[in-house]
């Protein structure tokens, strides 16, 4: 399937946000909406996306491919577009009569898709032409879409089944999503199940069982969901909203059992009435005031300072790190923490068998669906396994809650590699995709078991490199490890090796901890062998015979990110947020990341003259200067945080297959590792100018007195140190530079301060 042109309907928050992930996987938009005043309505819309938080856009550099456009003059358009997407109002007269005119202009081969969150589908092809209703079913995209993998496909009776088919590939490969085909029922499967869950959570509130706070606390992190949790996450979405989704379920599911727990409550009305609607207008359930977080007081309808949690046993579950176990353990609790979750998972649990097969032939679909659309880390029927099948069994007999007889006669849903199937009374395997490779799925073909990294071999020759510590932090013994993994490719009958995790965060970089309790015991001497040891292993990495392939995903900070300066070759996911923080800590990056940033600033430069090199060294000074982190991988290769031979792939579990292939590709046509080079550095001159700059940054109260004498040993190290001009150095050069003013920082006081607050607190201090 081709498409290269995609035209999207409406401008508001779905809509503008729609169209801006299709620019990030380069497709060229056309956004359309109203004309208001004689302005486009979709212009303000698009000027708006660069503010939004957090952004939906890879890198403004996209913005360009979003062309914008109004309804009355612009529809005919739309004959050139490949993928009509309507996003307006949930109004189903105002979504046919566009859909009558788009029927009059749109080519014969394209898809037209709903962005409905609960509207029938055929409801809206309701006479519309035969080409029309082939070509037509939901795609229900969540919010933000850039960011939550879940895509629902709802087709009509009349879609066209093999283009279902090509449109979820087509999803799942370009725009990174995770693809769930469902029936065409009330809010489909996401929200179905997802507001359920959020009600019963809120009924609990409305009824004075538990505090906002508890609620938040009981349903985030701690049972594997976001920090948001539900309360929160009634803020961020709009208590309006919330009104409106469950409003229509309420009146559309009059044969659903559990119809009840969907109506209402007389308080959300309330809150809708008086303009307490959320996040967009700092009130909601939560209100900040003077620094201060609030929670709303349902008698009073003011806010109150929160009340202390009433929540016996919390810190011991909070520290059962496997979520498996810490799930029995909460619905075991035989005090309010297992009352509420058995008042408001369990129910959860029943309800998502109960719509078997109403919203879903599939259990595991429904896994899917709440994984990928609300963050959960676990679907109802994975918690269920997780509690024991036959237990949780047990507990919703007890608790008199009724579940279909199917749930009573198996063990479980998952079992090798399969998933149950109710309707067939059978396990089924499911086609997974080759291309999304799990790690851990690998971890049995062990090559060599470091203690602080883990050796295997993936497939084809391929060994992988994966970290063992906590925040897959960078330790003496995985800096040891990974020079022998090196060796080891090189020396053996292997094609190349990953450098590569499965977590969000890729990596947090050095142990502060150690670095710390070595400075304050005057143990310099270690530490300045480490940090040698772990830049000729950066250098090890990028001179490697065989191909070393970084592969970022999520947060990767410090040393994780010089790890991937260094590769020759890297593969990031799209959603990677990569920067050299150590200016956060009292510190400057001493693992090559300057000399990096540095070398690309010259090998970048159109002629190699002072001129042409030193605006992208200013930029490169306030990356590292400023701390910043990359908002995706796109601009983490702005940033030239990545070099110049690299992947981006906008599913993130299809990264360790693409890095996989490129292993092939660059061993098919025969691997030839770079060549060491001088590159020009600017020297006093240059450094003076930047420390011009920076001295005003000080004086207008923008940064310390600290940061400008850390900004000064960086602009040291990036303009080569006390070269009167500007001069051709080697790697080690510049490496030797950064040492020495990571050393002088790390013996500081202010420094120590620094690194103190986060690891205490978790938390910069600006001292």
């Amino acid at each position: 399937m081709n498409i290269r042109q995609v035209a999207v309907l409406g401008s508001g928050v779905m809509g503008s946000q729609i169209a801006a992930h299709f620019a990030n996987t380069g497709h060229q938009v056309l956004l359309l909406d109203l004309k208001k005043d004689g302005k486009n309505v979709a212009d303000k819309a698009l000027s708006l996306l660069k503010k939004l938080s957090p952004p939906p856009l890879y890198s403004e550099s996209v913005l360009p491919l979003i062309r914008t456009g109004n309804f009355d003059d612009d529809l005919g358009q739309l004959s050139e577009v490949d993928w009509i997407i309507e996003a307006i109002i949930e109004n189903p007269d105002i979504k046919r009569s566009l859909f009558e005119k788009v029927d009059k202009v749109r080519k014969d081969s394209s898809i037209v898709t709903t962005n409905t969150s609960g509207i029938p589908i055929q409801l809206l092809v309701e006479g519309r032409s035969d080409s029309f209703r082939k070509h037509f079913f939901g795609s229900h995209f969540f919010n933000p879409p850039r960011y939550l993998k879940l895509l629902e496909i709802i087709p009509g009776d009349d879609t066209d089944e093999a283009l279902v088919g090509e449109i979820s590939d087509y999803a799942r490969l370009v725009l990174g999503k995770g693809v769930v085909v469902c029936k065409d029922r009330p809010n489909f499967i996401g929200n179905r199940i997802g507001i359920y869950s959020l009600m019963l959570a809120l009924n609990e509130f409305i009824e004075g069982n538990f505090t906002i706070e508890e609620i938040d606390t009981l349903t985030g992190p701690l049972i594997g969901r976001p920090k948001s949790a539900t309360m929160r996450t009634v803020d961020l979405v709009g208590v309006d909203l919330l009104g409106h989704v469950a409003g229509f379920l309420y009146s559309a599911l009059k044969d659903d059992p559990c119809r009840e727990t969907f109506k209402l409550p007389k308080l959300v009305t309330q809150m809708v009435e008086a303009g307490l609607l959320g996040a967009k207008v700092k009130k909601g359930f939560y209100h900040k005031a003077d620094g201060e977080i609030l929670s709303l007081d349902p008698e009073t309808m003011t806010y109150t300072p929160a009340e202390e949690m009433k929540l016996e046993g919390l810190k011991a579950y909070q520290k059962i790190r496997n979520l498996d176990d810490r799930m029995k353990a909460l619905l075991n609790d035989d005090g309010r923490i297992g009352e509420f979750y058995k008042r408001v998972l369990l129910p959860a649990l029943a309800y998502s068998a109960q719509r078997i097969p109403e919203i879903s032939d599939y259990p595991e679909d429904i896994d899917k669906a709440m994984r990928w659309g609300f963050a959960w880390e676990q679907g109802p029927f994975q918690v269920w396994e997780a509690i024991g099948w036959k237990d949780g069994v047990e507990l919703l007999e007890r608790e008199g809650i009724e579940i279909p007889d199917w749930c009573k006669e198996i063990s479980g849903i998952y079992r090798d590699g399969a998933s149950f199937v109710p309707g067939e009374n059978s396990l089924k395997v499911h086609p997974k995709s080759t291309d999304e490779l799990v790690l851990a799925d690998y971890h049995k073909n062990k090559v060599r078991d470091y203690g602080d990294a883990l050796l295997y071999e993936l497939e084809d020759g391929v060994l992988v490199f994966q970290a063992q510590t906590k925040a897959n932090i960078i330790t003496s013994t995985f800096i040891d490890a990974l020079f022998d993994a090196i060796e080891l490719v090189e020396e053996g009958d292997y094609a190349g090796l990953l450098v590569a995790n499965d977590d969000d965060l890729y990596s947090a970089g050095a142990n502060l901890a150690e670095m710390l309790e070595a400075a304050k015991t005057d143990n310099f001497d270690m530490i300045e062998g480490m940090i040698k040891r772990f830049q000729q292993l950066c250098r090890r990495i990028h001179y490697a015979s065989k191909p070393v392939v970084v592969v970022w995903q999520g947060r990767v900070f410090g040393g994780g990110c010089e790890l991937g300066m260094a590769s020759n070759y890297l593969v990031a996911a799209a959603d990677t947020f990569a920067g050299l923080v150590e200016f956060g800590v009292g510190l400057v990056p001493a693992g090559g990341g300057i000399m990096r940033l540095a070398k690309r600033a010259s090998d970048y430069a159109a002629d190699k003259n002072a001129a042409s090199i030193r605006p992208a060294l200013k930029n490169h000074f306030e990356t590292v200067g400023m701390a910043k982190v990359s908002t995706s991988g796109m601009l983490a290769k702005e940033m030239n945080l990545i070099g110049p031979n690299y992947e981006i792939v906008n599913n993130k579990d299809r990264r360790i297959s693409v890095a996989v292939e490129l292993i092939k590709f660059l061993n098919a046509k025969g691997y030839k590792a770079p060549v060491e080079e001088l590159f020009m550095v600017l020297g006093e001159s240059t450094a003076g100018a930047l420390n011009a700059f920076v001295y005003n940054m000080c004086k207008g109260q923008f940064i310390s007195e600290y940061d400008m004498y850390m900004c000064k040993k960086l602009s040291h190290i990036i303009c080569g140190g006390n070269l009167k001009s500007p001069t051709y150095v080697s790697e080690d050069y510049i490496l030797d530079l950064e040492r020495e003013a990571f050393l002088s920082l790390l013996g500081e006081e202010k420094t120590h301060q620094r690194i103190e607050s986060i690891l205490t607190t978790n938390k910069p201090l600006r001292n």
